[in-house]
């Protein structure tokens, strides 16, 4: 029989990274990771930036992100570059509410897969969540939040560094585009809690 030494051998780690794993999926009732980004969204006093390669929140979601925008708080969402035809017409009905309450968007120059919130100075998500309704409530996910200012301050200039391949959303642009594609953004919303 092995000694349980043999299962932890030494190491040379010398600092604590505190992290907690939150999980979810189709075997609980709890929306475990929807509160936890809720509670990550609600905590912002100066900023919270998000990557995600699409944005299409539920209401609580998306009402507490305007919440932030409007009340001055930095509010970032970066977002893929190049989508599936079919996710384009919903994800730009959900940038259009989030740019009119202030938040700013940005499209990666490509494909983005990254899943990362960083909230101040404070705390940071990595995982494997989009930011969809089945995602934060329904799909089998795993996200890891940070509670290092270090680590935080890490991921934000690595979110600073990412802005460099990306273009900031021209509203005034956006805002024209055509009543066809205001009608598809309206229709297709209908089918935000399937996709």
């Amino acid at each position: 029989m092995r000694k349980i030494t043999s299962y932890f051998p030494p190491h040379n780690v010398q600092t604590v990274l505190y992290s907690q794993y939150i999980t979810g999926g189709i075997d609980t009732d709890k929306e475990y990771i929807k509160m936890s980004y809720l509670k990550m969204i609600m905590s912002a006093r100066k900023r919270i930036w998000i990557q995600t390669p699409y944005i299409i929140p539920d209401n609580t979601v998306l009402d507490a992100l305007k919440v932030l925008a409007s009340s001055g708080i930095e509010v970032i969402v970066m977002l893929s570059g190049t989508l599936q035809f079919y996710l384009d017409p919903i994800n730009n009905y959900y940038i259009d509410e989030l740019v009119k309450y202030g938040a700013k968007i940005y499209r990666y120059h490509g494909y983005l897969h990254a899943k990362t919130l960083v909230v101040d100075d404070d705390v940071c998500c990595i995982g494997s969540a989009n930011f969809d309704t089945r995602s934060l409530q329904v799909n089998d996910e795993v996200c890891i939040f940070f509670y290092d200012k270090n680590f935080t301050q890490y991921n934000a200039s690595l979110f600073r560094e990412d802005l460099n391949h990306c273009s900031e959303l021209d509203y005034n642009a956006f805002a024209k585009r055509s009543w066809r594609a205001h009608a598809s953004e309206k229709l297709c919303r209908i089918f935000a809690p399937l996709l």
